[in-house]
Formats: C-alpha cells, structure tokens, sequence
C-alpha cells in the first residue's frame, strides 16, 4: 500500500474539477500538522479577506499541494516560531503566500527546487515540490519559491486564476 500511495502522488492524474474554497482546504491541513505544530511550538498565522477563496479544482490534488508546502515551511522553522499565511485577491487570481522565518533557500539552489529529486534536506526524496508544480499548472496556476527579503525563511507564492 506505501508503494501504490507513492506511485499515486508521483503519478500525473487528471484532476477532478469542482469548486473548493481554499480557506477549508487550508485549515484542513493545518488541524492535520496540529501534533507536529504543537510540539515545536510553532504559530500559524493566517489572514484572509472576508469573502471565501473559491476555485476550481481537484480537492485531493490541492490538499496534497498545501499538505507539501506547508510541511516544508514546518520543517525549516525552528522551536516557537511563526508561519504566516496570506490569501489574497489579485484580478483574477487569488494568491496564497506560505511564509516562514527559518534557515532560507541558499540562492543557487532557488532554481533547483522543482526539480525531481532536488533536496536539501537529509530525509526525503526530492519529489515534493515538483510535484506540487506540476499539480499547481495543472490547474492553470502558478507557482514561485524566493528567499524573503531583508530577513531569513523563505516565502512561497500559489496563484490560481478564478472567474470573478
């Protein structure tokens, strides 16, 4: 069964488009990373605008990509820090921001981090994130990795295009 859930993660499969609501999705993953949260002390700041995040999507696919991209801020962070998420409203797309103060990307490898197996971690295979890209253009978005500016950690940028 390890085996069929990997293949099934690594595996291109269509997406089964029906309106979602981000803000669920999101907090959904955060009550799942609850245990690893409370044992490194770690606070979750989240910030949205009132109305609801609505796109178009596959439930279990977008799940995966907030599920990897807010475990890797986790796992950057240290003991009674803070990870920030900011939704967003920009034309068409709503924008999802994952910042977090910790060790920061090492500027060459800022362009390596979509690659299939590029890590810099000593556990895992380096699929995570290239995954996540691919399900993120799959459902016409984008996705951008930087070093924050003038502090340590690292900010991630998720835009999906929706129908206003």
């Amino acid at each position: 069964s390890i085996i069929v859930h990997f293949l099934r993660a690594i595996r291109p499969t269509i997406p089964d488009f029906q309106e979602l609501n981000l803000l669920k999705i999101i907090e959904e993953i955060i009550h799942l990373k609850e245990k690893e949260l409370s044992s490194k002390k770690i606070n979750i700041k989240l910030d949205t605008q009132s109305k609801d995040p609505i796109i178009e999507g596959d439930s279990e696919q977008i799940k995966q990509v907030f599920f990897n991209v807010i475990g890797n801020a986790l796992d950057a962070v240290s003991e009674n820090s803070e990870i920030r998420i900011i939704i967003s409203w920009e034309d068409n797309f709503i924008a999802v921001q994952i910042i977090d103060h910790g060790v920061g990307i090492k500027k060459e490898n800022v362009s390596k981090v979509f690659e299939p197996y590029f890590t810099t971690k000593t556990k895992g295979t380096g699929l995570g994130l290239s995954i996540v890209k691919r399900i993120i253009e799959d459902h016409g978005g984008k996705i951008k990795i930087e070093k924050n500016k003038n502090m340590a950690g690292t900010k991630s940028l998720i835009s999906f295009e929706y129908n206003a």
